[in-house]
């Protein structure tokens, strides 16, 4: 068996040697940084859009929650002032309609 040379000299790797680097995987994360609404457009049914004024955005969710209870208000309303694609003033309200509603618990 004849030995191999090393290839230490002129900054080559032997062909043993691996890089270990990571590779990039293709596939989509399983998880998401960020969770979909299930039924999206129901806080709409009951009134609600943040267009309105801040006494009819507040009537509108509290029927949402005697209807969907208030966990799964407070992620539809969570997730308009994440990560839903809106303008900055709009996602302003559903933050503010955000803390109301963690005040009512």
């Amino acid at each position: 068996m004849a030995r191999r040379k090393k290839a230490a000299r002129r900054g080559r790797r032997s062909s043993t040697t691996r890089r270990r680097t990571r590779r990039k995987s293709s596939r989509r994360k399983s998880s998401r940084s960020w969770n979909p609404v299930r039924h999206p457009g129901t806080l709409k049914a009951v009134g609600y859009n943040l267009e309105e004024g801040r006494n009819k955005r507040r009537a509108a969710l509290l029927k949402a929650i005697k209807k969907y209870g208030y966990t799964e208000t407070v992620r539809k309303v969570s997730f308009l002032a994440g990560a839903a694609a809106i303008p900055a003033s709009k996602k302003k309200k559903a933050k503010a309609d955000l803390n109301w509603l963690k005040k009512l618990a």
